[in-house]
């Protein structure tokens, strides 16, 4: 966890404070880091931390994006459905078994299979019922926005006019050579 000094604007000064607030804190006790409320949340703050770092000891990673990371896991559960559906189909009539004693008995990639099938069906269920398409485009549609907005604050800060026919040009090219998905 990294330390920050206090950072408290001193009155009737253009300056901010320098002290060092407790461990977990974001104020010194000057100015407020003593309180119960602000204890309180430093001892959270503090916490988190230590389990954060036990956790990455441990392999695991945090989530950063719930929303991509249930993506991720339906989309995996759908694609073991159709491995244990694709199984199910070469087995074709042979479905059924039969033991030592004459017993019959289902193959066990059958029951995998239903259970894939349940397991699918509620993710998808879910997927559906949470609306996360649209929570998907929305947020998609938020971070277009905020480029969009930095790139044109930052060509009109830089003198340029952003309504001339090679801005435009030279934003769309390097607009194009961006692959989904590539980090910067």
């Amino acid at each position: 966890m990294e330390r920050r000094r206090c950072g408290a604007k001193l009155r009737g000064q253009d300056a901010t404070c320098r002290k060092w607030p407790r461990r977990g804190g974001r104020r010194c006790a000057l100015h407020g880091g003593n309180s119960p409320r602000a204890q309180r949340a430093a001892d959270l703050r503090l916490a988190e931390a230590s389990i954060r770092a036990s956790l990455a000891e441990q392999g695991y990673e945090i989530i950063g994006n719930p929303l991509e990371v249930f993506q991720r896991l339906t989309a995996e559960t759908v694609a073991f459905k159709d491995f244990a559906a694709a199984h199910v189909a070469r087995l074709g009539d042979r479905l059924v078994g039969y033991d030592k004693d004459d017993a019959e008995y289902l193959r066990a990639v059958v029951p995998l299979y239903e259970r894939a099938l349940d397991r699918a069906g509620r993710f998808l269920h879910d997927w559906v019922r949470l609306g996360l398409d649209e929570r998907m485009v929305r947020i998609t549609e938020r971070q277009a926005d905020i480029v969009a907005r930095v790139l044109t604050d930052s060509l009109r800060d830089l003198g340029h006019d952003i309504h001339s026919a090679e801005v435009n040009r030279v934003v769309r090219h390097h607009l194009t050579l961006v692959q989904p998905g590539e980090g910067a």
